[in-house]
């Protein structure tokens, strides 16, 4: 039965396994260093939380937010096991964010492979060019009732 739940301990970002191999894989160049930069500079703090889900007691999926203001958060890291996806592993982060968090919109970055998903999720995604690589990116804004 898959379970979702706001992780309270944030030191298993970079000590548990099964999190910090499912962070690693959004990470560009994930060294256990910058894992544990990364959990402790954006989870550690009272502004980041990180949300898991898990089957059968075996971690399949994790969505990290850093809360920007009061009015928003913005998705840091976003992941499904890849024998998970498509069965509403994502949807029920989403869920379960949506049930923590007191905030009028969720935001993320993302590229042109991660549309469709924002999309089925409730998102509303606008393409932009990053003036610097000119490479098209994709922001999307998720407002919540």
């Amino acid at each position: 039965m898959m379970k979702y739940y706001k992780l309270e301990n944030v030191k298993k970002i970079h000590t548990e396994g099964a999190i910090k191999s499912l962070i690693a894989l959004t990470m560009f160049h994930p060294t256990d260093g910058r894992i544990k930069s990364t959990a402790e500079g954006i989870y550690g703090k009272e502004q980041g939380r990180l949300y898991v889900a898990e089957d059968e007691d075996q971690v399949v999926g994790i969505l990290g937010v850093r809360r920007v203001d009061n009015a928003f958060v913005e998705i840091m890291h976003f992941i499904v096991k890849e024998d998970k996806r498509g069965q509403g592993v994502g949807q029920g982060l989403i869920a379960c964010l949506k049930n923590n968090e007191r905030v009028d919109e969720i935001k993320t970055s993302c590229n042109e492979k991660l549309v469709t998903f924002y999309e089925k999720l409730g998102f509303k995604c606008k393409e932009t060019e990053d003036p610097v690589t000119f490479k098209l990116t994709y922001d999307c804004k998720l407002k919540l009732d």
